[in-house]
């Protein structure tokens, strides 16, 4: 069970709206740290009941980075929940959320993360089209993908192969690596 998460630590204050309170953004930070914390725990309904009205908050405290790492999260959840439908659909809600504010960093996280869903919702070639994007794009902007990111690429890749075929895989693997950067954006925006 692969994906690519922000914690909470890492969300930086330079994000932060100065016309937010920093106790309101702080309560926040340390509810979105113990979500991580849970989905470690692989409580995934405990996340994703408890994530839209702190998505809520977040968005009228105009908190997007917080809210781009609470999208993760909800994803990663309804990913621990078999619910690959919604999954999807929140981590293209997090791309259009990111590209709107110029959040190179979490479009790449809402891109990589969908293409297990993809594959899972028997999208076998866009998955691939996506993976190939994703990473590229990735070590692009990012550097180098770890060991972990590797394992999830070749997972994707593995399964696309087996439904697909060798050929078809590769090609679609092609056609995901030759992309512009902004028809792969459009693809990861649905």
């Amino acid at each position: 069970f692969f994906f690519k998460q922000k914690t909470a630590y890492e969300i930086s204050t330079r994000d932060w709206s100065s016309d937010v309170c920093s106790s309101d953004l702080g309560a926040l930070d340390a509810e979105a740290g113990r979500l991580g914390a849970c989905l470690g725990a692989r409580r995934f309904a405990e996340v994703a009941q408890q994530v839209p009205p702190l998505l809520q908050e977040a968005a009228a405290l105009h908190h997007v980075a917080l809210e781009l790492s609470l999208l993760n999260r909800l994803g990663v959840a309804l990913e621990g929940l078999r619910r690959w439908r919604q999954a999807l659909d929140v981590y293209q809600r997090m791309v259009r959320t990111a590209r709107r504010h110029g959040m190179a960093y979490h479009a790449a996280l809402g891109m990589w993360n969908q293409c297990q869903p993809l594959l899972r919702l028997r999208r076998p070639h866009e998955a691939l089209r996506l993976m190939a994007f994703s990473a590229l794009y990735w070590q692009s902007r990012f550097g180098p993908l770890t060991a972990h990111d590797q394992r999830y690429l070749a997972e994707v890749r593995e399964g696309a192969e087996a439904r697909l075929g060798p050929p078809a895989a590769a090609a679609a693997w092609r056609e995901g690596e030759s992309l512009p950067v902004a028809e792969g954006l459009v693809l990861a925006c649905g």
